[in-house]
């Protein structure tokens, strides 16, 4: 399925060689040509969990978006297939995305707070 650049793969967005090779392309886009070692662990995992996050956001919104197609658009497409395929897929990457924050070290102001 292929429409307005919306692959779906099965794969997803959360295979880690993909979302590294993101990752290292992002930074070196915004950071110049720079090792990817040279940047904190900890901003790099805090990084994967935002991005994890708002895709998860993301097929939210455009299934959301879809369904509203489906009922008022007079585009002949299968917008209703389209969003049962972003919720399929928020379904399916929803738990490993979550539970990325739980990687995610407090700051010790925040863990301060907690306690």
């Amino acid at each position: 399925l292929q429409y307005l650049g919306f692959v779906d793969s099965q794969k997803g967005v959360d295979d880690q060689l993909q979302v590294r090779h993101v990752d290292k392309t992002e930074l070196e886009e915004s950071h110049g040509s720079v090792a990817l070692d040279a940047f904190d662990k900890t901003e790099l995992e805090a990084m994967l969990v935002e991005v994890a996050v708002y895709a998860l956001a993301s097929h939210l919104y455009w299934a959301t978006w879809a369904i509203l197609q489906a009922k008022f658009s007079t585009i002949a497409f299968d917008f209703f297939g389209y969003s049962k395929t972003r919720l399929a897929e928020y379904h399916r990457v929803k738990d490993a995305a979550l539970g990325m924050l739980e990687r995610i070290p407090k700051p010790s102001s925040l863990q301060d707070d907690l306690d």
